[in-house]
């Protein structure tokens, strides 16, 4: 109710499907909406939760700005430390700071551009993680063979629930998502 409430004062229709696994869930919106090239697909994750707000706008404000970053991620509180370990390209897009990365590192909140969905033709299906995960790397091969980037927005940070030390989701949830 929430949701068809949400969607109602946004002037947006209400979309439910059943949730058939992450990649199959994005290719089912993607074939929806059917986006052009300057579109923007942005992910909402039931397990993710944005800290700072206007990071939806963050997003757009990025990938408006370079026609090459094919997806853009909010920074995972998790990987504060982790992320330092390697290599990065600090820029301002749209006066939004964002690091361009050489390593697959730190998926979080994605957005995804039109362009880029349309050359790949179709969100890719990763066979070892049939209903959850691992379209980071999938989709990272992709990126890369295309000649794009993605991108971290560090000013814009995502918890994940998954961590039960954190008061995260419990163990059966985790063995349920592997």
């Amino acid at each position: 109710k929430k949701m068809r409430t949400i969607a109602k004062v946004n002037g947006s229709s209400y979309l439910k499907y059943d949730n058939v696994g992450v990649s199959q869930n994005w290719q089912s919106f993607v074939d929806y909406v059917m986006p052009n090239d300057n579109d923007i697909v942005i992910g909402a994750d039931p397990d993710e939760r944005p800290l700072n707000i206007g990071w939806v706008d963050a997003i757009k404000s990025v990938m408006d700005g370079d026609d090459k970053i094919a997806v853009a991620s909010l920074f995972m509180t998790d990987h504060q430390k982790l992320i330092h370990r390697y290599p990065k390209t600090e820029r301002i897009i749209n006066g939004i700071r964002v690091w361009e990365m050489d390593k697959l590192i730190n998926w979080a909140l994605i957005g995804i551009k039109g362009s880029f969905l349309n050359k790949i033709d179709k969100i890719p299906f990763p066979e070892k993680a049939p209903k959850y995960g691992w379209l980071e790397h999938e989709l990272y091969t992709l990126i890369i063979k295309h000649g794009y980037k993605w991108v971290i927005l560090p000013d814009y940070l995502v918890k994940h629930t998954d961590y039960p030390q954190d008061n995260g989701t419990s163990k059966l949830y985790r063995a349920w998502k592997n």
